[in-house]
């Protein structure tokens, strides 16, 4: 009765139908309730009819009960997916600090996990806690880690560590959701780091490291825009420097291999 009164409560205060309502995890359940009060009462009237209907009875529980499970078990599973699916969305981004960022809180989230760290091939670490607990400096003392590689293309980036209060045991999906997390975020590391280097090539001359014309020119462009009435450009030459290029040739200035 409380179930029955609960969908109707749902279907006047949302708006919706009785069935959109029945398809949600709730209604899910009342579809079991209904369920079982439908096999209770035929296995009644079956039992009044003949008392060897008797023993369906476990049978037909043993059924309901699987149905039942496995319906929770889809929810779940569905859930955690979509979980997932939001923390790896907030990955695909091209600066690599704000994907580490997004990495150790949506791990937080998604795992309950009072730490995380992500430690990376350079030694930078980068932490952060969960369940709004900001003391960071007690993550390092919490003894429980679950870690996963950080690895793009054949290449290790780093690992990615859960640190947990008391003894955590994940799940055989939780650890699937763990390694799948950590395979994407390899690939997101390596494409801020790609994407980076791209826009370092673009503007850095790859023999001295030091911008080239283009990078002058968008400063230039960009001074102009800031402040068009205060820019100057300062030009400066050495004199008989194509005496050097000429006479020494230009390799005599570019650094030995090793780039000492």
């Amino acid at each position: 009765m409380n179930e029955a009164l609960t969908t109707a409560a749902l279907v006047f205060a949302q708006g919706q139908t009785v069935w959109q309502v029945l398809a949600g995890s709730r209604g899910r359940d009342q579809v079991v309730l209904v369920a079982n009060l439908a096999v209770g009462v035929f296995m009644a009237s079956l039992t009044s009819w003949a008392v060897w209907t008797a023993f369906l009875v476990p049978l037909a529980i043993g059924a309901l009960r699987y149905v039942y499970s496995s319906s929770v078990r889809l929810q779940q599973h569905e859930d955690a997916f979509k979980r997932l699916e939001e923390v790896t969305n907030a990955l695909n981004q091209l600066d690599e600090a704000a994907v580490l960022e997004e990495l150790v809180a949506g791990s937080a989230r998604l795992f309950r996990a009072e730490a995380v760290e992500v430690v990376l091939g350079n030694g930078t670490v980068v932490s952060g806690t969960g369940r709004g607990n900001e003391q960071l400096a007690a993550a390092d003392a919490l003894p429980v880690i679950v870690h996963r590689p950080l690895q793009a293309a054949g290449e290790h980036l780093g690992e990615i560590r859960l640190r947990f209060a008391s003894q955590v045991t994940l799940t055989d999906a939780e650890q699937r959701t763990f390694s799948t997390l950590a395979a994407i975020a390899g690939v997101s590391i390596a494409n801020a780091r790609q994407h980076e280097q791209t826009r370092q090539d673009a503007i850095l001359d790859p023999l001295t490291n030091l911008p080239n014309r283009r990078a002058l020119m968008v400063a230039i462009n960009l001074a102009l825009a800031e402040h068009p009435d205060t820019v100057s450009l300062l030009l400066v030459d050495l004199d008989r420097f194509k005496d050097v290029n000429d006479t020494l040739g230009h390799a005599a200035g570019d650094p030995p291999a090793g780039g000492q």
